[in-house]
Parts: C-alpha cells; sequence; structure tokens
C-alpha cells in the first residue's frame, strides 16, 4: 500500500492508546506475575463477590484466600477499566506484619495491573490522599482509614478528610475482628453512615465490601444453633452483607487441599517432687517477701490494699498485684518511702508469680536463669537485701523438669522419628514462654528453634519487629528452622509454611483461634494436639470443638435461606445501638 498513512482507512495506533480491557490478553502473556490460577472451590467463593455483592467469605485457614482475594480484586479492576472508571481498592488488615505481607503478595500476583503500596501506623510522612490518587491497590491497617475519615482527628491534624466513597471496593481481612471494640468496627461504622444515614435504607452510593475470614465465631455462651444464627446475622448487618459465602459444592476438593488433620487432648499431672520441691522453694519467698511489705509502715493503715488478695497459685493473685501495684497504691495515705519500698514488694512479688507459673511448663533450672537469676542484692536497698539473704537461707533451689514438659519433649521427639523432615509449631500464652521454648528446645531435642511473637514489644521483651517476623517466617518455611514458638500472632494470616504437628501448649482461647491454629497443620496426617496439666482446658477445649460443629450446622441453615439481609433487618444492627 502507498501513502498508507494519508489513506483514508487508515488509523495511528500507539500502545498507550489502547484501552487496557483490549490489552488483558497481552498482559497475561507478557506478564511474569504468578498466575492467579484458582481451584473449583475457589471459583465458587469468589461468585458473589464477581457479581458486586457485599459478601462475607468464609474458608479454613490454607485454603488460599489470599488468593480468591487477588483474584477479586484483578477482575473488579478490569471490569472498571473496560467501562473506562478509575479503580481503587482498599485492603485492611488487623496487623502491622500482614501489611507487608499482604502488600508483597498483590505486587506478586497483580504486577502487571495494578500499582500497589502498603501503609500502616508506622508509616513516615503519611500523606494519604495523595496516596489515593497515585497507586490502584492501598494495603492498610485500620485505624489509619478510621482517623483519615474521622472530622475531628483531621482538623487536629490539619489534613484532608476523605470519603470511604472515593473507592471502588474495600476488602477486610479476617473479618470476625468486626466488633465493638476493633477499628475495624470504627471503619463499619462510618460505613454505615455514609450509605444509610438516619435511616434504613441507602441514600449514597457506596463501595462493594467483601470480607474474609477462617471463621464468624459464636457467642462466648452458646447453647444452641439458633443463637449461633442470630450472631452470624448480625455479623452479616455489621458488614453491610447481604450474603456470605463458603464452599458447599466443592468441599472434596476444599479437604483434600487443606487436608484432614487429627486432633486430641493430653492431659498431664505434674506431679514431679522436685518440682514440686521448687513450687514450695517460691512460695516461700513469696510469704517472707508478703511479710515484709505488710510490716512497711503505714501499709495495714490501708487495707484495701489486700482487696482481692488471694494464694499465688491463684489466677486472680495476679489480677491483685496489677490493680495494686496501678491504682490503689496510687491512692494510698502513704509517705513516698513507704510507697516506694511497698511498690518494690509488689514488683518482686511479681517476678516470683510469673517464675511460679513457667516453672510449670518449663526445666525449673530455665526458669531461675530467666526469672530469678538477680533476685536481690547484697548491696542495694534493706528490700533487696532481704531478698537476697532470704534466698540463700532458703538454699539451692531444686533443679527438675515438669511432666507437662516431658511429655512435649516426647511428642516433638516422636514427630521426628515419624518424619526427619518435619515442622513443629508449639503455641504458647506468653512471649517471655515462646523465647525461653525456643532456647529450651533445642537443647532437649537437637533440632533448630526460632520464636515469633507481637510487633508491640521491644527484643529485649521479647517481642519481634515486622522485620524479624519475616525472616524467622522464611526461615521456618525453607526449613532452616525445624520448631517455631509462637504467640497467637502466628494463628492470624501470616503465611506459615505448612506444618506436620501443631502444639498448642496449655493455652486455650476460642472457636476461632482454634480453627486458625488447627489450619497451620496441613501435610498429610498432620496432627493438633493440646498438651495441658488442667482438666478444665480440655474441656474448653472440647467446648470450642461443639461449637465449630454447630457454626458448621448453623451455615447449612442459612445456606437455604435466600438472603441474610433479610433476616438481618429483623435484628437489632449492634454497629449503630
Amino acid at each position: 500500500m502507498t501513502n498508507g498513512n494519508e489513506s483514508k482507512h487508515a488509523y495511528n495506533l500507539f500502545f498507550g492508546s489502547i484501552s487496557p480491557y483490549h490489552l488483558r490478553p497481552l498482559m497475561y502473556e507478557s506478564s511474569a506475575d504468578y498466575p492467579l490460577n484458582l481451584h473449583d472451590y475457589q471459583i465458587e467463593l469468589v461468585q458473589k463477590a464477581l457479581e458486586g455483592e457485599n459478601t462475607l467469605i468464609c474458608a479454613p485457614t490454607g485454603s488460599g484466600k489470599t488468593v480468591v482475594a487477588a483474584y477479586i480484586i484483578r477482575e473488579h479492576i478490569f471490569e472498571l477499566r473496560k467501562n473506562l472508571k478509575i479503580p481503587k481498592i482498599i485492603f485492611v488488615v488487623p496487623t502491622v506484619p500482614l501489611v507487608e505481607q499482604q502488600t508483597n503478595e498483590f505486587k506478586r500476583f497483580l504486577g502487571h495491573c495494578a500499582t500497589t503500596i502498603g501503609l500502616h501506623g508506622r508509616s513516615e510522612n503519611l500523606d494519604f490522599n495523595s496516596v489515593i490518587s497515585s497507586v490502584d491497590i492501598i494495603v492498610l491497617t485500620p485505624q489509619i482509614l478510621v482517623n483519615a475519615t474521622d472530622p475531628r482527628f483531621c482538623k487536629y491534624e490539619d489534613i484532608n478528610r476523605i470519603s470511604l466513597d472515593v473507592f471502588t471496593l474495600i476488602i477486610l481481612d479476617e473479618v470476625h475482628h468486626t466488633n465493638k471494640k476493633h477499628s475495624y468496627n470504627g471503619l463499619m461504622k462510618e460505613y454505615h453512615r455514609c450509605k444509610y444515614g438516619d435511616s434504613n435504607f441507602p441514600s449514597r452510593s457506596m463501595p462493594q465490601v467483601v470480607g474474609l475470614t477462617a471463621s464468624l465465631g459464636s457467642p462466648k455462651r452458646t447453647e444452641n444453633v439458633e443463637e449461633v444464627i442470630k450472631y452470624i446475622i448480625n455479623k452479616c448487618a455489621n458488614f453491610d452483607a447481604i450474603s456470605y459465602t463458603i464452599v458447599t459444592k466443592n468441599t472434596a476438593e476444599l479437604y483434600s487441599k487443606i487436608g484432614k488433620t487429627k486432633e486430641y487432648a493430653i492431659v498431664v499431672k505434674n506431679n514431679d517432687e522436685l518440682v514440686n520441691a521448687y513450687y514450695t522453694y517460691l512460695e516461700s519467698l513469696i510469704k517472707s517477701i508478703e511479710k515484709y511489705l505488710m510490716e512497711i509502715d503505714g501499709v495495714l493503715r490501708n487495707p484495701e490494699i489486700f482487696e482481692g488478695y488471694c494464694d499465688m497459685k491463684k489466677d486472680e493473685y495476679k489480677t491483685w498485684l496489677s490493680v495494686t501495684r496501678s491504682t490503689t497504691l496510687r491512692k494510698a495515705k502513704l509517705s513516698p518511702s513507704s510507697k516506694m519500698k511497698a511498690t518494690d514488694c509488689l514488683n518482686y512479688l511479681d517476678l516470683i508469680y510469673e517464675a511460679y507459673q513457667c516453672a510449670q511448663l518449663f526445666p525449673t533450672e530455665d526458669t531461675t536463669k530467666f526469672y530469678l537469676k538477680n533476685l536481690g542484692s547484697e548491696d542495694g536497698t534493706d528490700l533487696d537485701q532481704f531478698v537476697y539473704r532470704k534466698k540463700l537461707q532458703l538454699g539451692k533451689d531444686p533443679c527438675s523438669e515438669s511432666d507437662i514438659f516431658k511429655e512435649l519433649i516426647k511428642c516433638v521427639n516422636n514427630q521426628f522419628i515419624k518424619n526427619v523432615n518435619s515442622k513443629v509449631i508449639i503455641f504458647t500464652s506468653q512471649r517471655y514462654y515462646c523465647k525461653l521454648g525456643s532456647e529450651v528446645i533445642e537443647r532437649y531435642t537437637g533440632k533448630t528453634a526460632a520464636f515469633i511473637s507481637g510487633a508491640n514489644a521491644s527484643s529485649e521483651e521479647a517481642g519481634c519487629n515486622p522485620s524479624q517476623q519475616s525472616q524467622i517466617v522464611k526461615k521456618f518455611r525453607n526449613g532452616e528452622i525445624q520448631i517455631l514458638f509462637a504467640t497467637t500472632v502466628a494463628e492470624e494470616g501470616i503465611n506459615i509454611a505448612d506444618c506436620n504437628l501443631v502444639i498448642t501448649y496449655n493455652l486455650v482461647t476460642n472457636n476461632i483461634a482454634h480453627i486458625q491454629r488447627k489450619g497451620r497443620a496441613r501435610q498429610i496426617l498432620s496432627e493438633s494436639i493440646l498438651i495441658t496439666f488442667e482438666e478444665k482446658k480440655k474441656i474448653l477445649e472440647e467446648k470450642n470443638i461443639e461449637n465449630i460443629k454447630m457454626i458448621n450446622k448453623a451455615y447449612e441453615i442459612l445456606e437455604k435461606i435466600p438472603s441474610t439481609r433479610k433476616l438481618s433487618m429483623e435484628c437489632e444492627i449492634s454497629i449503630l445501638d
């Protein structure tokens, strides 16, 4: 063809002028991004969201909810761009470590079609408005969004307030947190205010909302399925969801992917004579310091100091210490010198109480090194010298291991006998137990161990910042670390590799946490074990399992109802209470 450029049939087409919708096949072919190939059960999970519904997606830990979210986001982006609209997506996560993790995941899956940034409360020089205009996907913690929509906060900080309707899609991860005290609740309260005003009818177009969770949970005291149904409906109302989504057609495929975990509990009575002698040793120290406390000038004239006092073997003893130290002692009519001495007494009592609790779970020798190594002083205050002398009078503390600790080592060793390449997670109640446990278990098993805990404490206080968490998880995933001690931070969201054995070490929480912990054990023939010395904790765990059965039954019943929104109108919307 000659003079083609001058032909009336010719069109100068530049790559940048082609609609993203028409470039979509090319993007798939040329992109180096990780492919988004969904399993049939995941296709089932995304359907209602792709139809534009506000929906809550409920699927077990390990089922790939992040992949589901990435797929929903991608389809949302392409659908809007096809219609020459601009997508703006926020993905909200409850913790700072999840911001980095999920940001990296979306960059991995969606880098070819979207720009993603992660924000949290520690982000420096945060200009939220400019971020919104410059990126497609924002991963953030909820308080940032709550603050940015609060007129009082924005006025105080001298920043422009944003409205939630600038977004086109809001996805909330771990949405079971939508309760009265959580920032998620503040976010959804603002969403309801914008959408409904003072009525029950929408008065404004708002972004689609999608929630993700392993389980919605149930009321604290659940007696029957009907109570669970009402609870789920109210959760949906809080979330402004007209539906929730679970896998019903492809359950066999789902459970083949997440694995079937054997669950059981082991109750061990702590009857070791030397450990019991160690308890007696600590009780003697406690009694001596309590006697010293009562002899401080003016203390007995303030009987409120001993309100709530009980035996140091009870959990309430810790409550008495905390309340007395933080509140009662400040109000007591004591001289500054007496207050200082009393505070020092309470600090010593707290330390010994923690040692007592720890000795029930870990070797007494390690407990002493961790908590009591520097107990008292030869040349300190009168109290320091008193405690030091008393410690010497009692002699060397007995050294042994509690029976529950022996059972823990037995279970871990047996697992590595069955499979030398096993990965084991041990959940404990305190970050200090994680730190101590990881050190001790290496010595007793010969396996590499580490711990992961929350970012709200310094490393000296056994905390882990997001960078440390990421490094530890990476090493655990590739097998450099074989045993991982963890607090509840690892129950939720953090992408920890599939495990052969999950142990909850004298720890019972609720049915949601139970599902999340169990979901960490996803290898074939994996096990989830509760090891405890308290029969009541075994009973609580059995109650959790019964509650989970009721939750699943409630899902089945609600699946037969066309829309949970119809029912939710008959219930109080607790978010508006």
